[in-house]
């Protein structure tokens, strides 16, 4: 990242250009003692922001904001530009500074967030999108192009031909963002579940869409109340879009999808589940000024299934000189020590599950004196599951419905689980033996 500022917008006049700098200094220089938290108070002004693709969206103010008001609008400025540019990419919004500026304005007003829906934004915008050579564009870019182009006999025959092509999809991802954290004994503290239904649609015209979800599906928590076999949420938020009238028979959602990627429902649940991973970890006094970290890690989900991208980082005590490592089965992954900030970081890429791996960490230590077995950790952990359901979320059916007749539209449906905090805490005393079977 080099920092180049490619969307600038001062609202209220209270923060300048220079803030841009202030920012880019701060967040990829972070303050010792604090992590890369997404907000931030530097001289005065609050920044708050979210990083997508390589880049950075803040938002900034010289006044006390709410800080979720404030995320929220990122991402959905984030999304809108992904709508109407086709892929969220510097190039493309370099390609396309004064549709974004046109968004963005239209989006906040004086300061004051307004409509962030794709499909009414586009009676305000005026700007054509200029195509980024890439296949992954959205059929929302192409829909605002078709209309905003000039007619020609030339471009219709290219459109109508490229329509006849395509098939009528739609997209469906069950994505749930866990936070698992595990005590210094193995024991779980802390389960939750924050998951979403995520929507595009390809669809020719308007159709009604249908969506089943678990029959034996709860909303709201009551401790009076035993819920065994049911899928008992928090709290859940539908689109806009979502009509009611068969909910309260079997859970199905009636729709008329918008244009653009959306998210049909959104939810949270604390109800105990199974981590797909555990996390075990101690230490062993080989000698003076030396420290050994053992750390296991178990994956607890069906072997069929591969998680990706999976990686942990432990943070080490501060007096640390060196460090080795010895993997157990020998090629699980790689490792790299981090100087600078004491932390090792273990990539175990793509494992599989009803597996196993240990790492022993060896430490040098400039002194062995005082609560250095303390600095050790926490271990946090990272990792995506495709085809993975942490809940017991289902989606049951998806039909699509025009004139009372059932369309068969190609249905892509797919489940993820991502790790949202992830983290294990380490036992500051020694031990001889290992702290799990």
């Amino acid at each position: 990242m080099r920092g180049d500022t490619l969307i600038f917008r001062d609202f209220r006049n209270d923060v300048g250009r220079w803030t841009t700098d202030l920012f880019f200094r701060r967040a990829t220089v972070p303050v010792e003692g604090e992590g890369d938290e997404p907000i931030f108070n530097v001289e005065g002004t609050q920044f708050i922001f979210t990083k997508k693709n390589g880049m950075y969206f803040v938002f900034a103010s010289r006044h006390n904001v709410s800080p979720a008001l404030s995320i929220e609008l990122l991402e959905r400025i984030a999304a809108v530009i992904k709508d109407y540019c086709g892929v969220l990419t510097e190039e493309a919004i370099r390609k396309n500074f004064i549709l974004v500026y046109e968004l963005v304005d239209e989006i906040v007003d004086f300061g004051y967030p307004q409509s962030s829906s794709s499909e009414d934004l586009k009676a305000f915008v005026r700007s054509v999108p200029v195509l980024v050579d890439t296949e992954k564009r959205s059929e929302f870019l192409t829909t605002v192009v078709r209309q905003k182009t000039t007619s020609s006999k030339t471009a219709n025959q290219s459109v109508t031909n490229k329509e006849q092509k395509k098939k009528d999809e739609i997209f469906v991802d069950l994505l749930e963002r866990i936070t698992v954290h595990f005590g210094s004994s193995g024991q779980l503290s802390l389960a939750e579940i924050e998951g979403a239904i995520v929507i595009k649609s390809f669809i020719k015209g308007k159709p009604k869409l249908k969506l089943g979800l678990n029959e034996e599906l709860i909303i709201g928590r009551n401790p009076d109340q035993m819920n065994y076999g049911k899928l008992c949420l928090d709290y859940c938020n539908f689109h806009e879009c979502c009509q009611f009238s068969e909910w309260d028979i079997d859970r199905t959602l009636v729709f008329y999808p918008p244009d653009g990627e959306f998210a049909l429902i959104k939810y949270k649940c604390s109800e105990a589940f199974e981590p797909p991973f555990k996390i075990f970890s101690y230490l062993e006094d080989p000698g003076p000024s030396q420290l050994d970290v053992i750390i296991r890690v178990s994956s607890e989900f069906p072997p069929e299934l591969n998680a990706n991208k999976v990686h942990l980082i432990c943070k080490l005590p501060r007096s640390t000189v060196s460090a080795s490592c010895e993997l157990d089965p020998p090629e699980t992954g790689t490792y790299e020590f981090d100087n600078r900030s004491k932390a090792i970081t273990w990539n175990l890429g793509k494992i599989k599950g009803a597996f196993s791996a240990t790492i022993r960490i060896k430490l040098n230590l400039e002194d062995s004196v005082g609560n250095y077995k303390r600095e050790v950790g926490p271990i946090g952990m990272d990792f995506e599951i495709p085809m993975y359901r942490s809940s017991q979320m289902q989606i049951r059916y998806l039909k699509a419905m025009e004139n009372e007749k059932e369309l068969k539209p190609y249905r892509w449906v797919r489940s993820i689980t991502k790790a949202e905090s992830y983290v294990a805490r380490v036992d500051s005393a020694f031990s001889s033996t290992p702290r799990y079977n």
